[in-house]
This record gives C-alpha cells, structure tokens and sequence, in this order.
C-alpha cells in the first residue's frame, strides 16, 4: 500500500492530538487503502480478460464502489482502533507509548490484514467475472461443479465440497460460490452435461463448510457484486451511535466512478483533433485500400485495449502518445503490410510451383478421382513431414451427401467432391496424425477465441441444418464453423476446424484469404512449416 513512513507518523501524531477520531477521519489514508485494493480488483478481472462487454463493465464499476465503502470501513475501524490506544487503564499514555503501540495497530490493519483483503480482491474479482461468463453460456453448458485443490494444504471447508455438481441456477451457488476462506485456490469448472449431485448428499457434504466458513464468504460476487460482503466485521462492528454515519462511508467521498468505455472515449477525444489532421491526409487511402486501413485500425484499438486499466496520470500520457504515433506512422506500416502480404502470398504460390511432394504418407485409394489426385500432389507438398512416415490415409468414395473424416477410418467422399473438400478433410487427418502441430493449432485457436462466449451454430445459422448439441466460438473469423468446438467425454478438446478450414480456404481463394484473415493464414502457415 503506498502510504510512507511519514504520512504513517503524521497520522499517528493527528490521532493523538484529536485532529483524527472515528468522527473525522484522514483522506490520505482512505484514498490509500481504496487504490491498494483496487489494484486487486483490476488484477484480478485482467487475468481472465481484456475486453469486456457492458455487463462486465457494470460489475467492475459495482466491485470497485463495494472497495470504497470498505476502504471508508477499514479506515473507520483503524482510526477509531488507534484512538481508543491514547489512554491505558484511564492514564494518558505519553506520546512515545502510544506512538509505539499506535503503529502496531496500524500495522495490524495495513500490513497484515491488508495483504489477506489484496488477494481476496484479486480471487473475487475473478469469480465475478466467471459468473457472468456462467450466465452467459447456461444454455449450452447449463451445470457447474465445484472443484478443489485436494492436497496437504485444503481446508476443512473445501474439501467436502469438490466435485458437486448443480445446474447454474441452483440457490447453492448463492453461498458456495469461491473464495470460501481466506487464501481459497477452488474454482468452479461449467459443463455441457454431467451427474447432478442429489440434494441429500450437497446438505450433507455441506454441512461442515456451513458451518467452518465465515459469514463474509457465504455470498456469490458475481450476483452480489460485492468483493467484501456485508457481513464483514469492518461493517458489522460499529457502535450503535454511528450506524447512521456508516450509511454516508463516515463522511468520506465516493469518486463518480465510470466505466472503462467511458474513460476510453475521453483519452479518445483529447487527441481527436490531433488525429483529425493525419486521417485527412489518408483519406484516399480509405478509398483506395478500405481492407488494409481496416487492418491498422484493429491495431490501433488493440492499444486502446492494451491501456483499458490505466487512465490515471502518465499511463494516460502514454497512451495518448502511442496513440498519436501510430496515427503518425500509419503510412509507414500500411507500406510494410502491403510488403509483407505480397511477400507471403508470392512465398506459399512460389511454395506450390516447386516444393518436392512429401512421400513421408500415403493415400490409400482404389479409384481415386482427378480431384482426389490432384488434391494429394497439393497437400503433400503444403503438410511437408508435418504428416508422420507411419500414416495411411484410406480415401472411401461412396454415394453421400456430407463428406466426412474418422480417426482410423480415414476420409469419405463421393465421385464430385471438389478439392478444396478433399483438403478440407486431410486436414482433420493431419490435426489427428501429428499431436505436436495439433498442439499449435490449439495455442491458435484459444488465442483468437479468448472471452468468447459458447453460442450454438443453429443460433447463428438458423437455416442450416446444424443439430442442437454442434457449439462454437465464432471470434471474427469469416465462417463461425470455423471455431466449431469438439469435446470428447473428459471434457478435451481433441479435434478443430482451424486447419480443415484453412486448406478449404486456401483452396478456394488464396488472395482474398490472406486478405481478409491474415493473421489465421500465417499461423497455420508458421505451424506447417515450423
């Protein structure tokens, strides 16, 4: 907490002096204890997300107004503590006793105590935000179960509760939801399906964590919307006489407090007419080249994001200047991607001219089609050895509707299949043959769908007939197929659309593919060829 050796023995000087009491109270220390926690707070919703939507960005406004009133608390409870120090056994202390035992108390409250609530800030913060993604993704994965670190170190609390398993909507999550204890390490994993856990068995597995864990923690942050309830000592152990001056946070001020989007737009409009200058002279090139400017203007608002938390003092500085620079060089880096892109698309067309087929597998079919042979020659020369030396790719041509791939079985399609579908099913077989490259596919795919929420694909393509249980991530890519989410029954990841895709792009329009996905193009890209 950022409050110094000297701030620290002016207030104990004030309080022994009168200045300070429980009736008037130090706004230094107030606004350092708030900060402190609200550190917590922003670390804690930053390690889950960057981006928030506007319900994540009212429940960080209500955390952080729940940090004030508790910082009015605590900075009630350690003056009013400090102050009933000044006399002992009815004698008044000399001012070097009580200055002693004064910074004790103080140290109590500001150094002992206040890295419990630090993390507890951090933990709350975090399940906040979990909740709201629970809320937001209860139609397809409608359970939650509770799960603990089971190890020398778990509480009496935790342990009886790992593994219960209740709908999201369950009055259970109420009163259970983590942290449940100082220094909790549970979390709460959503399922598409599972084993509810019966009634009798929650009441009785519960009955030790009811009775173990503190009032403070038998709430939900996320629908309270509290990181310290109400029921914390700090609000509950105040004299009678001075409930009503708790009800006004004792006197001390509640900053208007906005949103993140609402502070963005300022630093926004503070350099708008800076910007205004520099998007003149690159007017033409919105016309002349809309998808590339589009491009930089992604990069641009990844700044924005980048500095979402610090608004405050030189952060703002910065952010206003880096800003302002990207403008500056936007020209130069339109330039470089221009480069870069025609550099990329010459390199895999280069590639396809002349690269040796691999021979390193083989496709197993007794009458295979044109396309089925020009789609080998192809693929062999992208996949390179990425497919092992070991691997038989049988190709079953029958009379179906849906071209399809099974681990082992190999890849089914009919007399017609085009190439790009061809490719699109090797790539299922390569994501299956090769673990490492599967692992990079992976990496991708949950950097580009973090904070995405679950939808159904019949959601988002009512008129194709995809069935009730086919979910996806749908981030920007140009097809929400293409974030298709394949789980086995452990709950793993073990199959995507991200290379099948891929290949069918690059197939069907290789320039309007790097055009508008380039960074999807060049990751599968790196990956192939790493």
């Amino acid at each position: 907490m950022e409050y110094s050796d000297k701030q620290i023995d002016k207030l104990i000087k004030d309080v022994y002096n009168g200045k300070y009491s429980g009736r008037e109270l130090p706004e230094d220390l107030y606004f350092a204890i708030a900060d402190y926690l609200k550190k917590g707070v922003t670390k804690g919703f930053s390690a889950v997300t960057t981006e928030f939507s506007g319900t994540q960005q009212e429940i960080l406004k209500e955390l952080t107004e729940n940090i004030y009133l508790f910082a009015g608390a605590k900075t009630y409870q350690s003056v009013r503590a400090m102050e009933g120090l000044i006399n002992e056994e009815g004698e008044l202390r000399s001012f070097k006793d009580f200055k002693e035992v004064a910074r004790e108390k103080y140290n109590l409250y500001n150094d002992t105590w206040a890295q419990a609530e630090y993390d507890t800030a951090i933990g709350q913060a975090q399940n906040a935000y979990a909740w709201s993604q629970f809320e937001e993704d209860k139609d397809v994965l409608p359970l939650l179960r509770y799960s603990a670190v089971i190890d020398q170190n778990t509480s009496d609390i935790c342990e009886p509760l790992d593994g219960i398993t209740l709908p999201v909507d369950d009055p259970f999550w109420d009163t259970h939801m983590p942290l449940n204890h100082y220094n909790c390490r549970c979390l709460v994993e959503q399922l598409s399906e599972g084993d509810i856990t019966p009634k009798d068995e929650v009441r009785t597995r519960s009955e030790t964590a009811r009775e173990e864990m503190d009032d403070v923690f038998k709430s939900n942050p996320g629908k309270t919307r509290e990181v310290f309830d109400k029921e914390h000592p700090y609000f509950t152990e105040i004299p009678k006489e001075d409930k009503g001056w708790a009800k006004e946070n004792f006197g001390l001020p509640v900053p208007e407090l906005e949103t993140d989007e609402q502070k963005l737009q300022k630093a926004i409009d503070n350099i708008k007419n800076e910007a205004k200058v520099i998007d003149d002279k690159y007017k033409s090139i919105f016309v002349e080249n809309k998808i590339e400017i589009d491009n930089i203007n992604k990069d641009i608002d990844s700044l924005y994001a980048k500095y979402n938390w610090t608004f405050d003092g030189n952060e703002r500085k910065k952010l206003a200047t880096q800003i302002s620079k990207l403008y500056e060089n936007r020209d130069a880096i339109l330039l470089k991607r221009n480069i870069h892109l025609t550099a990329k698309q010459n390199e895999i067309g280069e590639l396809l001219a002349n690269r040796n087929p691999s021979s390193s597998f083989k496709l197993n079919s007794k009458k295979p089609t044109e396309n089925v042979l020009h789609t080998e020659k192809v693929f062999r020369k992208i996949v390179g050895d990425k497919m092992p030396d070991t691997e038989v790719i049988k190709v079953n041509i029958k009379n179906i509707k849906r071209e399809y791939h099974i681990a082992g079985e190999g890849i089914t399609i009919n007399q017609k299949t085009s190439s790009s579908t061809i490719a699109h099913e090797l790539g299922h077989a390569l994501e299956h043959a090769n673990k490492k490259y599967f692992e990079d596919i992976l990496e991708f795919y949950a950097r580009r769908t973090k904070d995405d929420k679950v939808k159904k694909l019949s959601d988002i393509y009512p008129k194709k007939a995809y069935g009730s249980k086919e979910i996806t991530k749908e981030d920007k890519f140009n097809d929400a197929y293409i974030g298709k989410i394949y789980l086995d029954e452990q709950k793993k990841q073990y199959a995507t659309e991200i290379t099948s895709m891929w290949f069918t792009n690059v197939f069907n329009d290789l320039h309007k593919f790097i055009e508008t996905d380039f960074d999807f193009f060049e990751s599968v890209y790196k990956a192939l060829n790493k």
